[in-house]
């Protein structure tokens, strides 16, 4: 119970802290590499948090199913 708990914390503070810097308009004003509405696209300096969300919480659901297989 406790893993899955520390699990949860570590995903939910991973993507808050994700979303921060994407959300935020960063001093670069690096240009848009996929544009998802007129107003809103993914700069190119998103493309690294997204992919350290990525692995972050890959490797949390990693660890999950691993758990649970052993259970």
């Amino acid at each position: 119970m406790v893993d899955r708990l520390l699990i949860a914390i570590v995903v939910v503070t991973h993507t808050a802290i994700a979303l921060a810097f994407v959300l935020t308009d960063g001093p670069d004003g690096s240009p848009v590499v996929l544009k998802v509405s007129s107003t809103h696209g993914i700069h190119g300096s998103d493309v690294p948090i997204l992919v350290l969300w990525l692995t972050g919480v890959s490797a949390c659901v990693g660890l999950t199913t691993r758990h649970w297989r052993r259970t």
